[in-house]
């Protein structure tokens, strides 16, 4: 396989070689060589979601917020506890705006993994570019779901603060952890199947312990599971800089990030370790 005009050799005894500092090398390089593959794959996947629709835009646009918008009438109509720092509904609407971006990038990791053909590697393209290409929509309904969390925020009166601009930057941590244990565990699933399920029903129940819908009770084994809690931790604090304009655990935060950052270079190493075996698979 050629990448950045260089010839890299994808065998299992070189691959098994790779370090943390080499696999990001690899990671760019083949990002960069390849992008305007990836490109078209993320343009020609978003059309292919809406095609044959006469409202393709609309569907687009409303879709995304749809789950979003449910939990957010419910929290207007008190059915959740409420956290009183908060206008109605802003609560839930950034916190399911973090938690879907974190959810999603795990599951669309395994999925697409778990969906690549073998012929890729006849085509000797590196399994990391269609990988990358399946988060066309994810980024797509991330930016709307900012964009209708933004709207509201200004509708519910919430003063402006130059901190709700950061937001690319804050959820930086969450991306690279959520991409980090999805490339972990879509690398084992091609061996023990059964781990796309069991990460789904984790998820499902996980939800209620991300603080997204309503604050934890103050337990001491709460608390004690809020130290490793890092969806939570990830949660609150990007909306209390993105809402209040201040953090609440600035210390807990960037020890997440610090982690975020160290399974995102595990998984890539991992994953790129593995791909020999991987195509084997397929």
């Amino acid at each position: 396989m050629r990448v950045g005009g260089r010839q890299e050799i994808y065998e299992a005894h070189t691959c098994e070689q790779l370090g943390c500092c080499t696999a990001l090398r690899l990671l760019a390089r083949t990002l960069y060589a390849y992008w305007p593959q990836v490109r078209l794959n993320m343009i020609q996947d978003w059309a292919e979601c809406y095609r044959g629709s006469y409202l393709s835009l609309l569907w687009a646009l409303v879709m995304p917020i749809v789950p979003m918008s449910v939990f957010m009438l419910l929290a207007m109509l008190r059915i959740f506890q409420q956290d009183g720092r908060y206008p109605a509904g802003v609560y839930i609407a950034a916190g399911i705006t973090i938690w879907m971006l974190f959810a999603e990038t795990i599951t669309i990791t395994i999925n697409a993994l778990r969906g690549l053909s073998h012929s890729l590697a006849d085509a000797q393209t590196p399994l990391i570019v269609p990988l990358v290409s399946k988060y066309s929509m994810l980024f797509s309904d991330t930016a709307i779901r900012l964009l209708a969390l933004l709207v509201w925020l200004l509708a519910a009166g919430v003063p402006f603060k130059w901190t709700m601009l950061t937001f690319p930057l804050l959820f930086l941590p969450v991306i690279a952890f959520s991409a980090g244990l999805g490339l972990i565990l879509a690398t084992f699933n091609i061996v023990l199947p059964d781990i796309d399920q069991l990460t789904g029903m984790i998820l499902r129940y996980a939800i209620f312990f991300s603080y997204a819908f309503f604050p934890l009770p103050d337990l001491p084994w709460v608390r004690a599971f809020d130290l490793w809690n890092l969806p939570g931790i990830f949660i609150v604090n990007i909306r209390e800089i993105l809402v209040l304009g201040t953090c609440s655990q600035p210390g807990a935060f960037a020890a997440a990030s610090a982690i975020g950052l160290v399974v995102f270079v595990f998984g890539i190493r991992t994953f790129l370790r593995l791909e020999p075996r991987i195509i084997e698979r397929l």
